[in-house]
């Protein structure tokens, strides 16, 4: 048996819309901040209401890896 790190980046896509760099492990929420998508002081005044805007965004995130064959 072997281990496969997948931490780190990723490919983000909120399908149809956008695609970011997302990190794993982590959140959309703090990917789409890193990414200037959402505040980075989103809990202030009305800033929590921008996060409706990607409410019902469909997510996929997606990494490319090669396992070498061990035998």
């Amino acid at each position: 048996m072997f281990f496969i790190n997948l931490n780190g980046a990723w490919q983000g896509e909120c399908v149809g819309k956008f695609n970011f760099l997302g990190e794993v492990p982590g959140s959309t929420i703090n990917d789409l901040i890193v990414n200037g998508k959402l505040p980075k002081e989103l809990l202030a005044g009305t800033n929590v209401d921008k996060v409706l805007e990607y409410e019902n965004c469909d997510w996929n995130y997606k990494k490319t890896f090669i396992v070498d064959k061990k035998e």
